[in-house]
Order: C-alpha cells, then structure tokens, then sequence
C-alpha cells in the first residue's frame, strides 16, 4: 500500500538526518526491512533486459552485509497471500507494466536504443534469488500472512522501546503510530560499506510538520487515498499538492469530531459501501493489543515477539499440514498464484518480453494449459468447480480471461499429507511440462534417485518445450529456437552450476540480442510457474530436492556470451558443439564439464539413453546431504515421541531452528 501523492508533498517538510553506524556504536540497533519493497528497489540496477542474477545476488548481498558488519540486527518482513480487494489495484498496476514492456522490447529491438533505458521489468525469479541471500547470510525472515506493513507495525508495537527502526519505500508508515521508532525510506537511505545515512521519521514529527494531532494520521491517510480508498473522490479537487494541502489544512480544524464525522465531512457524497471502505482503511493503521497468553498468539525469536495475523483465515491456514513450510524462508511460490489455498478466488496476470502481437500467437497463450494443470492441483481441494482470472497481453492492451483448472488426480493437501508417493509427484510435475505420460513416467523414475540435481530435471523438461515454439524478434517473422541455440543454454546452464567464471567485464550491454533475452525470458517464465508447482507438489519440502539459487544456474549476460559465440558458427555443419560452437571455451571445460553437457543434451534431443551423469563435486556434495538427511530423519524421529511433553512454543522455536538451518 501507498497514500497516493504524499510522499512528493511531504518531501522536505520533516525528518531528522541519522548516521546509523554512529547510532550503532552506541547502543544495539533492531531494524525491521520491508522485503518487497527493497528487493523490487534493488532490482532496478539489474534491468531485465540484461537480467544478470550474478549481479542481482551481489548487489543484495553487498546491501545487507553493510549493515552486518557494522552489528545491527535485521528481521526481513515478506508479503503472503494477496488480499482479494486488491485485485483491482493490481489489474490497474498490471495494466501500467505492459506500457513499460512495451517500450523495453522496442528499444531491445531498436539498434539506435542506448542503454540503460528508461523502462526496465524486475527478474522473473527476483524472489527466489533475494530470499537466497537471506538464508546465506542467516537474516531472519518473517513470512506475513498478508501484506506486511500490517505486521511490522503491530511487531513494532508489540516491542515498543526495542525497535530502532524500519524500512520500506510504503508511504503508509509515515500514517503509522510507531512511538520513537523511525521510518526510513529507501529512496532517503545511503547504504555504504562504512556509513548508513539516512532520513528518519517518527509519527510525532510528522504530525507536527502537517499541523494536525497525532491521532488524526491514519484519516489523513484514508481522505488521501490509499489502495483502497484512492477510487472515492472527496470535495477537494486541484492537482495533488493542492488536493493533500486542503485536506490536511481541513482535518487541523477538527477537535474531538467523530470518526464518522470527519469522514463524511470530507466528500459530497458517500455511498454507504465506500463509507465502509473508509472505516475500514482508518482502523487498518491502528495497532491492535496483544492478547495474553502470547504464546497463543505469536512466536518469540531473539526475544522478539511476533504476533499471528488477526484475519479471519489465519487459524485455517495455520491448521494445513503446509503452513510452515510456505510462510517460510524456503517457499520459492509467488503468493499471486496460491490464493485458492484458502478461498475459490484466483487472479493471476502473466507477462512476456514479446513485441505487440495479438495474444493467440504470443508465449502466454501456449502456455495458458500448464497454469491450468498448476492451479488444478490447488482448485483439488475445493471440492467445487471454479474458475481463476488471467490477465493477459493482447496487442496493443489486455485481456481479462476466465479459465478453468484442469483437475489431477490428486491435489496439494494429498501431497503435504505424505498420501502419494515422491515418484508420483515428480511425474506429475513433468507432466504438466510435456502432458507426455511416457516422457513423464521415464524422467520421474530416474529423477526420484537423490543422486541428481533439481535444476537438471527442470532444464530438460523446459528446453524440451522450447524446441517446440517459436521466437518472435517482431511481429512479422518467426523463427523456430534451433539445436545451436539450446547447445548455447544448455552450456551457459552447466558451466555457471559447476562454478566456472566467466569473464563478462567486456559484455556491451548496447549490443543485446534480442532473441536471446526473449529465449532467455521465456525459460524464466516456465521456472517462475515450476517454483509454485514443486512447493504445490511438495516436493521441495525434501531438503535435497530443493532448487539452486538462480545465480547458480541462470544468467542473461553469460548466455548471451555464448549465444553469439555460437550464433557467428552456426551456417557450418555441428558434429561436436563443444568444439563445433565454443572451442574458445575449451580451456575452462574439464571432462565433468562436457559428460554433464552431453548427458543433458541427449535427454533434450529426446534420447532415451538413463542420465547417469554425477561429477565429483556432486557426488561428494550428496554424500554429504545424505548424512544431513539421515540426521534430519533420526532428530524428526525423536521430536515426535517427545511431542505429548512439548509444548507448543518448544515446537514453534524448534521449527525456527530448523528453517534457520
């Protein structure tokens, strides 16, 4: 959320300038983080169209390490589930990106286009790479039920006097009764490796800056217009600065009036239903009091009290045999895609790096059948027949579709109740990938071994795809993706995931091939859509079955190295495409390096041959997984014959334990 035009009228009216690093020589510093809101802001140094998850890893890392090694303490807050009033809002956002992807793939296209450009789209697997970064560096992570501005406000009260401060780019804190904890904007903050400068506010001073009293802010921020009030109009008009002054200057006046009161004061008139969206907004920046027991109603990390969300859906939801897992670090699924986990309403938008082409002929459409299969395994469980919105590209707008899910034979309640078996559930992930049952029985069974490695799994399944759909640099030509291409992903894939460098420092980011990056796209999205499905099919909830950090696999800058190695030789006759197509490369290819390419290879180009491939490295990594995994088993084991004497704060702290490893 965002109260709409104020951060530009504010701007400069309050704020007191902070060194954190002095602040922290002198006493502990406790700073909650915005998770979202930094993630998509630091994604703005690594533009899609380049999509460097190297780069995207090293600019999160280098971000937090800064204030590590200066001793605070970061508890990350994540948004969950997308409350169903803001579908509306995200349609209207939704509708705004497809502007920027259209200017982003004609400046792509555009030879004359110089980079950076203006608009950029933020990595497809921008989540997965920043909660990554968080596990590495042991950052406690908060999954909210919601959004979660809502439960770092009420943390922070909870813990008044403990919480320095938070930071997010959410105008709505500056609304928030946050005592003498400050709010810094992430736009405000200067974080270098030995200084943190930054400009904090507390709800006092911004009240004093806008003249009114302290209680009145949440309904300066309701008159003003957040998510959800921002459609109702009030008496004000004028542009921004004018309309936020006049309500601001209106609300001073106002001494001991009625919630009701002001609120009607404020517009001509107003229907009965937006007069309950107006009391709704006003009481959603009010603190809500902590029950006791607390221990019924939250959790305790570091000391920290963490309360539950109050929403009328959290007691079911914490009651599913999944809820630890998906409110947790390790969850790689866009929230946008679980909502018919606890209700029959799904909207979801897609989107792609394609030029303007109706949508029957775009990468969306082709793939529409695969999130039908996805949120089949979801819609399972709700026992009655449903439909999920999709927003779509379509030409020169959007198309709003209804579409129903195809149902399994079983859904994600069966899979989180340990009911079907790993082999099953993989064939089912690969089925929704290929709708092969052959291919899909054959790859599950070898698969299932914990010799082999997640990601490979997922690769052959999405180039497989691939080899079957078009590339279209514009709209009038198409071209089938050919072997020369895939031989340049499958490489890039395998030498970044045996931690080979390769020198990028040359790369002219003026000199993009569009092809690439909308190959490079496509790939992206069929990972986005398998993340949910591996946490759907619990299949991820098995430690060693988990995906590498995209870092580890995935990079725009080094495949399109190699796509235009490959691209200057790809007219003569391939016999052997590591010395055919990369022979520059030969020097960093070790055995290990080309068994591992020709084995994902054959696989791709429809082989039947077994993928016996395992490198040292692998091998030894699996050996000791498997230790790690026996352990988990046997201290699993006895957890539960000592459940009826544990209570259930032990249980939480110990889960959090677990997590944290």
């Amino acid at each position: 959320m965002g109260v709409q035009g104020f951060t530009s009228y504010f701007k400069g009216k309050s704020g007191r300038g902070i060194y954190l690093t002095d602040e922290a020589k002198k006493q502990k510093l406790i700073i909650g983080i915005d998770g979202n809101a930094l993630m998509y802001y630091l994604s703005d140094k690594v533009l899609s169209s380049v999509g460097s998850y190297i780069n995207l890893y090293d600019d999160i890392k280098n971000y937090f390490e800064s204030f590590l090694k200066n001793g605070m303490e970061l508890i990350v807050f994540m948004d969950g589930f997308t409350p169903i009033g803001k579908f509306k809002e995200l349609e209207k956002r939704y509708e705004s990106k497809l502007q920027d992807i259209k200017e982003l793939v004609g400046n792509l296209i555009d030879p004359n286009a110089k980079f950076p450009f203006t608009r950029f789209l933020p990595p497809k697997l921008l989540l997965n790479e920043f909660k990554a970064v968080l596990k590495e560096l042991g950052i406690h992570y908060h999954g909210s039920f919601q959004e979660s501005d809502n439960e770092m406000k009420q943390w922070v009260v909870d813990n008044k006097g403990k919480i320095f401060g938070v930071i997010s780019n959410d105008s709505d804190f500056l609304f928030f009764n946050l005592g003498e904890t400050y709010y810094f904007a992430l736009s405000d903050l200067k974080v270098e490796d030995n200084e943190i400068y930054g400009l904090g506010h507390t709800s006092k001073q911004t009240s004093l800056a806008l003249g009114i009293e302290e209680r009145y802010l949440p309904m300066v921020a309701t008159l003003i217009g957040n998510d959800y009030t921002k459609h109702i109009r009030s008496k004000f008009r004028g542009s921004n600065y004018q309309r936020i002054d006049s309500i601001v200057k209106n609300i001073a006046n106002y001494s001991g009036s009625s919630i009701i009161s002001i609120i009607k004061d404020n517009y001509h008139r107003l229907p009965k239903n937006d007069e309950e969206i107006c009391l709704d907004s006003y009481f959603y920046y009010l603190p809500q009091p902590t029950k006791e027991p607390r221990s019924e109603k939250g959790y305790i990390y570091d000391g920290l009290f963490f309360a539950y969300s109050d929403h009328r859906d959290f007691r079911f939801v914490k009651s599913q045999p999944w809820f630890e897992y998906f409110f947790s670090i390790d969850c790689g699924s866009n929230y946008n895609h679980l909502s018919f986990m606890r209700s029959p309403y799904q909207q979801s938008s897609v989107y792609q790096l394609e030029p303007t082409i109706p949508l029957s002929r775009s990468f969306v459409f082709k793939t529409a059948p695969i999130r039908d299969r996805m949120f089949g395994l979801l819609a399972y469980e709700l026992k009655t027949s449903v439909h999920y919105t999709e927003l779509s590209p379509d030409q020169f707008t959007y198309a709003s579709v209804q579409r129903t899910p195809i149902l399994s034979e079983f859904g994600v309640l069966d899979c989180w109740n340990d009911k079907i078996t790993l082999q099953r559930r993989l064939q089912e992930l690969c089925f929704i990938f290929t709708t092969d049952k052959e291919t899909s029985k054959r790859l599950s069974s070898q698969f299932q071994s914990k010799d082999y490695q997640m990601d490979d799994l997922l690769l052959i399944l999405f180039l497989k795809y691939l080899k079957g759909c078009n590339l279209i640099p514009n709209a009038n030509r198409e071209e089938p993706i050919q072997d020369w291409m895939i031989d340049a992903f499958i490489l890039h894939h395998v030498l970044i995931s045996h931690r080979v460098d390769v020198d990028r420092s040359n790369f002219d980011s003026n000199k993009q091939t569009f092809e690439a990056i909308q190959m490079f796209d496509y790939f992206q999205s069929l990972m986005f859509m398998a993340t949910t499905s591996l946490d759907i099919l619990a299949i991820t909830k098995i430690q060693h079955r988990r995906l590498l950090p995209p870092h580890r696999s995935l990079d725009c800058v080094v495949f399109q190295i190699l796509w235009r190695e490959a691209s200057l030789k790809s007219k003569q006759k391939i016999v052997d495409p590591i010395n055919d197509l990369f022979s520059s490369r030969k020097s960093v290819i070790t055995q290990d390096i080309e068994n591992h390419f020709n084995q994902l290879r054959q696989q791709i180009n429809g082989s039947t041959l077994s993928f016996d491939y395992k490198s040292k490295e692998q091998q030894e990594e699996k050996e000791v997984e498997k230790e790690e995994v026996e352990e988990e088993e046997e201290e699993e084991k006895e957890k539960t014959t000592t459940t009826t004497t544990t209570s259930n704060i032990e249980i939480r702290l110990e889960n959090l334990k677990l997590c944290n490893n």
